[in-house]
């Protein structure tokens, strides 16, 4: 029900059946070049990701499934697991968010970003918290973070705000973390959680909040602790 080949040869691969009309791929995946050489069938998915693939004169009448439902086949979609041109709002999870990025680039690049755990555009932060932080993971930049001080009145106390995908909560851990000395082990996680100051459907942004008074304290510094669920 859920067979699923992976075609991962790092030269041209081929594919061929002896017996198209009995044979099939229940999903079918690409992460380097293939040429369909016979007609083949897939029958629930065929990811490629961007790659290039041929199919040969005696492959033209191969079957494609129309995974998303989009009224595109798959293989005439550029993203065929996500209906209409992906965005952040329709990339359902990580995995659509990094083929969404992947779509056209190296095999080395689409592999990168798979993973989650690269960073990929070489600017300090890895593909999953840019994900988590609204950002695009081939363009280096700085970060979205912001710190502020807070004053309730009676007390300023520090906080930083930042974005969050909003389909990005449920595949991510993260919390605020403050420490007086940045020296190891001082870190303590903030007891209190998250405030969010606005949404707009796709994109929150959020604060986190110091637990101590500005003041109380000769230095102090906060961070964010971010990790896959």
């Amino acid at each position: 029900e859920n067979h699923r080949v992976l075609l991962s040869g790092t030269s041209m691969q081929t594919v061929s059946f002896e017996d198209p009309s009995t044979s099939f791929f229940r999903t079918l995946e690409l992460e380097n070049p293939v040429t369909f050489l016979t007609v083949g069938r897939v029958t629930r998915l065929f990811h490629h990701r961007g790659v290039n693939f041929v199919l040969a004169l005696d492959a033209a009448d191969s079957d494609f499934p129309d995974f998303d439902g989009d009224g595109d086949r798959d293989h005439l979609d550029l993203y065929p697991t996500v209906a209409g041109a992906p965005t952040f709002s329709n990339a359902p999870n990580y995995r659509a968010w990094s083929d969404l990025y992947g779509a056209g680039q190296s095999p080395e690049v689409v592999a990168s970003l798979a993973s989650g755990l690269n960073d990929t555009d070489n600017d300090g932060t890895v593909d999953s918290v840019e994900y988590l932080l609204a950002e695009d993971p081939l363009q280096p930049g700085g970060s979205p973070m912001t710190g502020v001080l807070l004053d309730d009145g009676a007390d300023q106390c520090l906080a930083i705000e930042f974005p969050v995908l909003k389909s990005a909560i449920s595949e991510m851990r993260f919390h605020a973390e403050c420490s007086n000395t940045l020296l190891p082990g001082s870190w303590a996680r903030l007891p209190s959680d998250y405030t969010v100051i606005s949404d707009d459907g796709v994109i929150q942004i959020i604060r986190f909040c110091d637990n101590q008074p500005v003041g109380s304290q000769s230095t102090r510094m906060m961070r964010l602790s971010v990790s896959i669920r």
